[in-house]
């Protein structure tokens, strides 16, 4: 229940951030720069699709054994 409340409370402030980027880009004189979403509010959706660079030889050594193994 917990994860579903917070998926629709981060579903609102995407709405909000979308609103808040579209008013600052074209509303009034317009803006000098584009403004994203991401640039108003940082999401954990924003960060999911990074992916995270292997800085160990132990990382490395674990995903080398997940390819053999499967």
């Amino acid at each position: 229940m917990m994860n579903g409340y917070q998926r629709r409370n981060e579903e609102e402030w995407d709405r909000t951030r979308n609103l808040m980027a579209f008013q600052l880009n074209y509303g009034g004189m317009g803006a000098k720069k584009p403004y994203m979403p991401s640039d108003i509010m940082r999401l954990s959706r924003d960060t999911a699709h990074i992916k995270k660079p292997i800085k160990t030889l132990l990382q490395a050594m674990k995903i080398l054994k997940h390819f053999e193994n499967g």
